[in-house]
């Protein structure tokens, strides 16, 4: 196959006594496979190459004397070890350029399109890194797309300045600790091969709990599998009982794939038991796209994320140096599964924050959730519900009379909770403004944070430790806890501008690596991950593949 690919990838014919760069002029003048237009970005990269080598007289900027110089092998081998980053070394080509260096008995047309294919390389690498393979708007609302990608001219003159290709590759990383920290994960997984350990399935059995009975055959299937899945997993050995070691390794089993670890085996812990390497890795390579999807300037300042499958959310400051660190974090409630409620993706600057704040009822949950319940005796006071004609602080409250009801089911009048500890909002809101009007805010119901699933709201985001929240946010504009703390106090809702707005990216990074360097796995709730992976497509080389068969036959 890859010889044949060979064969295709620039014109095949040959030209006696030409050196190289005559081979690099025919190669970019000659009829390319139809297939070629089907790979990503192959029509504007390809234009640059040859507009790039046209300028320079086609010399080769890989091969000196016939030979792949240092930094021609550093980019083989960066393509090679693709993986690392959660792409696809065939997309480059890797194996092909790889096959043709082995192969010394091609000589100087062959090695002229190993030149022409490790600038290609280099060029779709370098993109796909910098901004991902598919763009974020296909898959999620609000993400926008990277407004200022790579420019390929700019790349290849830096290469002919003679910048390592690497470092520029390496450059074009998103430069997120957390997507540092997925690549080192990345890396463990591909080094260690663990994509290739056959898994034999555990079947689903009874639920078992520490200290049950359990037949031999089936521990030494759970311990086996808890040795290859748990880092530094304990030694197990049979006694006739689910033991207080092998409870140990499940407690941390289920800690690495976002469940409660209570070490019950029930059917979410099996399920995390027969999930594959290789499925993981997926997953992985869902998440490091997503993160190549986040405007870049975020990560020169503090900003906050917040993840929606893990039900989580990071405070991160920077300092002038760009070096990152997670400051905050706390556990969230997000939007429920049904696609109504999603929490939707999208990036955006916190302005303000409001104390003590009302509940305003957006008109959709009114119609759908409260309209049919107002004729009720008393169902608006039991909510603390107001009637309004708008919202604001100082709109004047109606009474409940009949006639009010009815008009606001005409759509006369607004429903607004007033603030307090019984407020949907808890103690405050943070606010940053977005055509979703989603925010952040607290909650008195504190027992679902207990929940190890937390997707329960109609899209926004409660957040369980919002006087820790407020103190990350405000602290830097001067405030300290007991100033904050008053306001907690208060009985008056107040909105309090910030001095220097916050980036908040909503996202979606099913893979994690935690401070101590724990890949976290969680459940793809949306079925998010699914799509994109799907969306990925064919590898160039399978693109080719039609090409190939034409070629053999």
């Amino acid at each position: 196959m890859l010889k044949a690919l060979i064969l295709l990838i620039g014109l095949s014919v040959g030209v006696a006594q030409a050196n190289i760069s005559d081979y690099i002029h025919q190669n970019l003048n000659g009829e390319l496979p139809e297939e070629t237009a089907e790979l990503p970005r192959f029509g504007e990269h390809y234009s640059h190459l040859v507009n790039f080598y046209e300028f320079r007289d086609y010399q080769p900027i890989w091969f000196i004397n016939g030979e792949l110089t240092t930094q021609g092998q550093a980019l083989l081998g960066a393509l090679q070890q693709a993986s690392y980053n959660g792409l696809r070394p065939d997309d480059y080509f890797a194996d092909v350029i790889t096959m043709i260096l082995a192969e010394t008995a091609f000589g100087d047309l062959s090695k002229s399109r190993a030149e022409l294919l490790l600038t290609l390389g280099f060029l779709q690498y370098a993109a796909d890194v910098r901004v991902g393979r598919t763009p974020p708007t296909a898959h999620h609302q609000g993400m926008p797309a990277i407004v200022h990608p790579a420019d390929p001219q700019v790349l290849l003159q830096r290469i002919s300045d003679g910048q390592s290709a690497t470092d520029i590759l390496q450059q074009m990383e998103p430069r997120s600790l957390l997507y540092r920290r997925l690549k080192q994960a990345m890396k463990t997984i591909v080094d260690k091969q663990m994509v290739d350990l056959a898994f034999d399935e555990i079947e689903i059995g009874k639920t078992l709990h520490p200290g049950d009975a359990i037949d031999q055959s089936a521990y030494n299937k759970f311990a086996d599998r808890l040795t290859q899945l748990v880092p530094n997993a304990q030694l197990m050995s049979y006694g006739g009982t689910y033991d207080a070691t092998m409870t140990a390794n499940v407690k941390q089993l289920q800690f690495l794939n976002g469940l409660g670890q209570d070490g019950v085996i029930g059917q979410r812990t099996y399920k995390v038991l027969n999930k594959t390497w290789q499925q993981r890795e997926k997953q992985v390579i869902a998440t490091m796209e997503r993160m190549r999807w986040l405007p870049r300037e975020i990560v020169d300042t503090r900003y906050i994320l917040v993840n929606v499958p893990s039900f989580t959310m990071y405070g991160i400051d920077a300092n002038e140096e760009g070096d990152q660190q997670l400051t905050f974090v706390s556990d969230v409630i997000v939007g429920k599964s049904y696609r109504r409620y999603r929490t939707p993706l999208f990036v955006a600057d916190m302005t303000y924050m409001v104390f003590n704040p009302y509940w305003n009822i957006p008109t959709s949950i009114l119609k759908r959730e409260y309209i049919p319940h107002v004729d009720k005796p008393g169902f608006l006071q039991e909510h603390n519900f107001q009637l309004v004609k708008f919202f604001s602080k100082t709109a004047e409250v109606y009474p409940p009379t009949p006639e009010n009801i009815a008009a606001l089911k005409r759509g006369e009048f607004l429903l607004r909770q007033s603030n307090g500890p019984h407020n949907a909002l808890g103690e405050a809101k943070f606010i940053f403004p977005n055509s979703n009007n989603v925010y952040l805010h607290g909650t008195p119901a504190q027992s679902l944070f207990a929940k190890e699933r937390r997707d329960f709201s109609h899209g926004c985001i409660r957040v369980a430790d919002v006087p820790g929240l407020a103190n990350w946010v405000l602290s830097p504009e001067g405030w300290n806890e007991l100033s904050i703390q008053q306001e907690f106090d208060a009985t008056d809702a107040k909105i309090v501008s910030l001095k220097k707005p916050i980036t908040v990216g909503i996202i979606y990074l099913t893979a994690i690596v935690d401070e101590d360097n724990n890949l976290i796995i969680h459940d793809d709730i949306y079925g998010h991950d699914a799509r994109l992976l799907n969306d990925l497509g064919q590898t160039s080389e399978q693109i080719m593949q039609p090409a190939i068969e034409r070629a053999l036959n």
